[in-house]
């Protein structure tokens, strides 16, 4: 008599998820719907097996287990099996500990620990080659007299990374905060200021993140003993380099992970706590750029996935004292326009150049650098004047010749208010895996007024930067004028104020970085046992949903549009 053949397609699905319910309990609630559709689907197809193999079966007392059809049955039976214990391995991070009452991870690493000895072989190779760094970086400096780092006539600091085509590269730091206009404020718990949204609060602080940035100078380190750091006695903050503090480290800092514990005086009125950082429980570690590759690989094995950066390749007409004035220099007199401004630079001795960058987000793969754009934009005398710059023996002299007499223009060009200017941005920001950030004024509704000093695309090679903008000066027309409100060394409570020009692109990058810090914090949240992101998908999604207000799509001032904290989480 032959078997009657079950088959499971019969069995509706409700049917079939509520066997699953049955096994799984409470815990099936927390299942992902691919997830859940995944598990029906295969519950399916192992009745079906079971069908196919009852009517298979000899009749009773004919059964011989050595029968050829039985023993390759249980051979497909044993590679099926085989194939999916190897699919769960794929899926599941042998690091993570299971946990029954989390949800399901979304994605994962398959090759956690062989991913994570690769990065410490890395680390040992570039420990290995950090003294023959050190030696060609002083080598370069004694060829050119200069020091390793320096302060340039404005104040700004400037750290030495390499030589080329015979002259020193320089980082320097770019100088020229709102939450509320990245709308990362609304993501914090309500109550802390007016203009808080309530109906978008995730209470999210930046608690359990840390991140990290590095800064060019010769005092390149976070005060780590400011107030604005310091929770319960001890400070969120850790300098890892233990380089001397200045004000440009604290002020970016603070951007990031200000905890808003110092009030803001102004004509003795109290304005409030107006130093929060975005991330402002977050914890954060700086680096000067000494031994960059090594310490770029250490804070990737240390955990840090978003990584600040707030300088640049200086680029353009420079201020330079000369003679008992101050005069405007340019320092490439074979060219009319300076040839950094937009350039994808080779790889530098210190490692710190577009292509050493996009050669390490490749290679590192979960760790996202957020840069300034630069502050190049509109530099320059403006017109034709006396400007000193170097003859064929390097040697200072006095110029008229044609030039482009503002950053962005063309040669000749005399500024006029309806001038504009592009192709400004500026190494290493110009790398192609990196996040690059502009600065707007505090915006007003869809209308966006991109800071005159803000580094504009295209770059050389034809491509889009910034890739987005965030604040980076205020706008005089909301009060309080155009400078940010930042910490700085000097006292545990000195800050910044009205009347100090602090503005930049060095403060809308950190912003950017914080809310990236919220937004991890928030996909820890809901999903505790995934792995991390790759970091061009946190790129990716910072672009896809950054607000696009003025001129419909990208362009070369604002990118993709105003980095949106809020719009990023809720796609998470």
């Amino acid at each position: 008599m032959a078997a009657t053949v079950f088959h499971s397609q019969e069995i509706p699905a409700n049917v079939l998820e509520q066997r699953l319910i049955d096994q799984f309990g409470a815990r099936w609630d927390t299942l992902s719907p691919d997830r859940r559709e995944r598990l029906i689907a295969d519950h399916r197809e192992l009745l079906t097996n079971v069908a196919h193999a009852e009517a298979e079966r000899p009749p009773r007392g004919e059964f011989d287990p050595a029968a050829p059809e039985l023993v390759e049955a249980a051979i497909r039976a044993e590679a099926r099996r085989q194939e999916r214990i190897e699919l769960i391995q794929r899926t599941l991070r042998p690091t993570f500990p299971y946990d029954p009452g989390s949800p399901e991870p979304d994605e994962s690493r398959h090759d956690n620990v062989a991913f994570r000895l690769g990065l410490e072989e890395r680390l040992a190779q570039e420990q290995a080659r950090r003294w023959e760094v050190e030696q060609t970086l002083d080598e370069i400096a004694a060829r050119h007299g200069i020091g390793r780092t320096g302060r340039h006539p404005d104040g700004r600091g400037w750290t030495l990374v390499g030589e080329g085509e015979d002259v020193p590269i320089l980082m320097t730091t770019q100088n020229a905060i709102a939450a509320a206009t990245t709308f990362a404020a609304d993501l914090w718990p309500t109550g802390l200021y007016p203009w808080q949204d309530p109906a978008l609060t995730r209470n999210l602080t930046g608690t359990g993140v840390t991140t990290a940035i590095w800064e060019a100078g010769q005092d390149p380190g976070i005060m780590t003993t400011h107030q604005e750091f310091m929770d319960g006695g001890v400070s969120r903050a850790t300098q890892v380099d233990s380089a001397p503090s200045g004000d440009h480290a604290p002020a970016v800092a603070g951007a990031i992970a200000g905890g808003g514990n110092v009030d803001v005086f102004i004509d003795g009125n109290n304005m409030g706590r107006l130093l929060r950082g975005v991330a402002y429980e977050s914890e954060i570690r700086g680096h000067s750029l000494d031994d960059f590759s090594v310490n770029t690989v250490a804070s990737l094995l240390d955990g840090q996935r978003f990584t600040n950066h707030s300088y640049g390749e200086p680029g353009g007409w420079a201020i330079v004292f000369f003679q008992g004035a101050f005069r405007w220099f340019w320092e490439f007199p074979e060219f009319d326009k300076d040839p950094r401004l937009g350039m994808y630079a080779a790889p530098a001795q210190g490692g710190i150049s577009s292509a050493d960058l996009d050669a390490f987000v490749y290679s590192s793969e979960i760790q996202l650098p957020v840069y300034s754009a630069g502050n190049a934009r509109f530099g320059g005398p403006g017109q034709p004047v006396v400007y000193l710059t170097l003859d064929e023996n390097e040697a200072p002299v006095f110029s008229t010749a044609e030039r482009a007499w503002f950053n962005g223009g063309l040669p000749g060009e005399t500024w006029t208010a309806g001038s504009v200017a592009y192709n400004t941005v500026v190494n290493p920001s110009t790398a192609k895996n990196v996040l690059s950030v502009g600065s707007i004024q505090d915006a007003t509704g869809a209308t966006i007024v991109l800071s005159s000093f803000s580094g504009t695309g295209p770059t050389d090679d034809g491509r889009i930067k910034p890739d987005l903008v965030a604040v980076g000066e205020r706008n005089a027309g909301l009060g309080l004028g155009n400078f940010l409100f930042l910490p700085r060394a000097g006292s545990a409570t000195d800050h910044y104020g009205e009347n100090d020009a602090l503005r930049g692109t060095s403060f809308s990058a950190p912003q950017v970085t914080g809310a990236l810090a919220l937004a991890q914090a928030r996909r820890e949240e809901l999903f505790p046992n995934a792995g991390p992101w790759l970091a061009s998908t946190w790129r990716a999604l910072a672009i896809h949903t950054a607000e696009d207000v003025g001129t419909p799509g990208p362009t070369y001032k604002k990118g993709w549009g105003i980095f949106d904290a809020v719009a990023l989480v809720e796609r998470i």
